[in-house]
């Protein structure tokens, strides 16, 4: 019995330094000396489950219920579980169990609340972070779902509130800032938003997502140079965002660029060809085309996929190469030569009856 304890501590020790391969050797080590060691069965489970193989944490941890099933530890651990493989009631009654055994026990009220989120029972979940916050009122993590639960009901006030107190507490917790940032603009509050995006930007500045938010908010601000940096900023790091590009589109056009509005509308709509918004702005933006023609001028779009630019060389490189041209039905890319013609043939040759045309250069990699 003294060495399987001594076995036991020394997975446990493993496990608590993040050495989860060698906490599970240990683990498996103690359990085929003793089959029915609940402990052993449950921090197994534990560690398959922060391994992502949730399943088998939920019939591991079962079998330590199985042994005993007065331990909290056990109960909130199968219902992190049971969350992971899309039971989310069951997870419920397994956290309930686990607050029941642990009535000073902030952690099971705060993942009950979490589980009851999963469902939609707001009302509930907001019970279950308060209970937990009056046990433990520097709980940031408390304060942060909390704070997502009451923007889940447009409730951007309370929302704000809840968020503040979590980045207080914990001023690296970046998605809280992301979500204060958004509580913030929805409750009208942009200059506060557009400092929390911009932190996070700074927290992730590899994160499409984060530079997106940030222009979101800049371009509700009126501040469109500064959204179109932003938005650019986020295509740097995904090119395929579709709704940075929508929305670059969307900015372009109000500063006067509806050329570059009307292709950034159109790449958004390749990429997602069911957006409507897409849809009814590339339209607005085709309808300010229609207006230069009691101008005399005519309009034509120009529209290059890959150009071998010293830029372009890099970026096809980088992704391989010659697997990229291969999705090319030509086989290659344009030249520069090649739209620097277009452009002149535009200027000089195109009839006037094309005015409003948009012309290709992708080598039919995209057939209208």
């Amino acid at each position: 019995m003294a060495k399987q304890t001594n076995m036991l501590a020394q997975a446990v020790a493993h496990h608590q330094a993040g050495r989860i391969a060698e906490a599970e050797r240990g683990y498996r080590t103690v359990l085929a000396a003793d089959p029915r060691n609940a402990d052993a069965l449950h921090l197994l489970g534990v560690a398959a489950l922060q391994s992502g193989r949730a399943d088998e944490a939920v019939t591991l941890i079962g079998k330590a219920l199985a042994q005993t099933k007065g331990v909290a530890d056990y109960w909130d651990n199968l219902g992190s579980a049971l969350s992971s493989t899309g039971r989310p009631d069951d997870a419920v009654q397994a956290h309930r169990n686990a607050a029941a055994l642990d009535p000073q026990g902030a952690q099971r009220r705060h993942n009950l609340g979490n589980a009851l989120a999963v469902l939609g029972r707001h009302d509930e979940a907001e019970g279950a972070f308060a209970a937990a916050l009056a046990l433990k009122p520097d709980y940031a993590k408390a304060w942060y779902n909390l704070g997502n639960g009451h923007a889940a009901r447009h409730r951007h006030g309370d929302a704000v509130t809840a968020l503040d107190h979590a980045v207080r507490l914990a001023p690296g917790m970046v998605e809280a800032h992301n979500n204060l940032g958004d509580a913030l603009a929805m409750s009208g509050r942009l200059d506060e938003a557009i400092v929390q995006h911009r932190l996070v930007t700074r927290h992730r500045p590899d994160d499409a997502t984060a530079h997106y938010n940030l222009g979101a908010v800049l371009q509700q601000k009126g501040a469109l140079e500064s959204a179109e940096i932003a938005y650019r900023q986020a295509l740097k790091r995904n090119p395929r965002h579709s709704a940075v590009l929508n929305n670059l589109g969307s900015v372009l056009k109000r500063l006067g660029r509806p050329d570059q509005a009307e292709i950034c509308h159109r790449h958004a709509l390749l990429l997602r060809p069911e957006v409507v918004e897409a849809m009814a702005n590339q339209a607005a933006v085709l309808n300010t085309h229609t207006r230069y023609l009691t101008d005399g001028i005519l309009d034509f779009a120009i529209c290059p996929g890959f150009t071998m630019t010293g830029m372009a060389e890099d970026y096809l490189a980088s992704r391989g190469g010659d697997a990229l041209l291969a999705d090319i039905p030509l086989g290659r890319v344009a030249t520069p030569e090649e739209i620097a013609e277009m452009a002149r043939w535009c200027a000089l040759e195109a009839p006037p009856s094309m005015t409003g045309a948009i012309l290709d250069a992708n080598g039919a990699s995209y057939v209208r």
